[in-house]
């Protein structure tokens, strides 16, 4: 691969952490409104519409989780595209490249893990709980 085609690829993985940027803001604004409409619901009482609003949340929640995951992935790529595109330069111009520690990596990626809670899990819980008691 030469210097030409790893920088036609490097634009294209910025085109895509571009677009995914865009797509989570979006997917945070939708959120932001469901969780309003789920307020409003559970104000007035409208257990039908909570419910609704709830699956929702959850599904638009995890959608959000997959495109961050995505966007990471594409962030890891377009990083290493960028230092294999250096290390070349540098190497044709006769310098050494240091690259990132690996440890170092590792610490700041399980220092990002975070555990992430699906508001429908507990309405969904006791409503297996329910119906498995019912029967």
């Amino acid at each position: 691969m030469d210097m030409m085609e790893k920088a036609i690829e490097l634009k294209h993985l910025l085109c895509i952490h571009d677009e995914t940027n865009k797509k989570i803001q979006q997917l945070e604004n939708i959120l932001k409104e469901h969780n309003q409409r789920l307020f409003q619901a559970t104000v007035a009482g409208h257990h039908e519409f909570q419910h609704q609003y709830l699956l929702r949340l959850s599904i638009m929640e995890g959608y959000k989780l997959m495109c961050l995951r995505y966007r990471k992935r594409v962030c890891t790529r377009i990083q290493e595209l960028s230092n294999l595109i250096l290390q070349t330069s540098q190497e044709e111009e006769g310098r050494t490249v240091i690259n990132e520690s690996p440890t170092r990596r590792l610490v700041t990626d399980l220092a990002t893990r975070r555990l992430v809670t699906d508001k429908m899990a507990q309405p969904e819980i006791e409503n297996f709980c329910l119906m498995c008691r019912s029967q």
